[in-house]
């Protein structure tokens, strides 16, 4: 809807630039450029003028700016997935310490049960 009004604006601009331009002084009851008229002249027209100029002007604006919005967008992108990657090997960095420590766990439950035991017969035998 804005991207609507903008292109209103810049035609109502650019109609303006038209009359200035225009030296038949093409003007309708009400006071404003035939547009119809102004359009089929600019489309055979193959002079530079303020119209064409003013077009090709907002036009190189407008790429500019995508392409920095891309270039903006690019970068969000490689840093997330920069994010993202780290967040993978730090997940398995604490996988593979998750796992070393259940194995750990295990081994001392071993060793405190035959100590236990071990504790066990040497407390039946006195």
């Amino acid at each position: 809807m804005a991207v609507e009004n903008l292109k209103k604006m810049v035609d109502q601009v650019l109609m303006t630039k038209a009359l200035e331009v225009n030296s038949s002084g093409s003007e309708n009851e009400s006071g404003k450029a035939d547009s119809a008229k102004t359009e089929s002249v600019c489309k055979g027209c193959t002079k530079e003028c303020n119209v064409y100029n003013t077009h090709v002007y907002l036009a190189n604006i407008r790429s500019r700016e995508l392409i920095e919005k891309m270039v903006l967008i690019d970068k969000e992108v490689l840093n997330h997935d920069k994010l993202v990657k780290a967040s993978s090997e730090r997940l398995k960095e604490l996988t593979e310490k998750i796992e070393k420590d259940k194995s750990d766990v295990e081994r001392f439950q071993k060793e405190n049960e035959k100590l236990i035991l071990k504790k066990l017969k040497n407390f039946r035998k006195f």
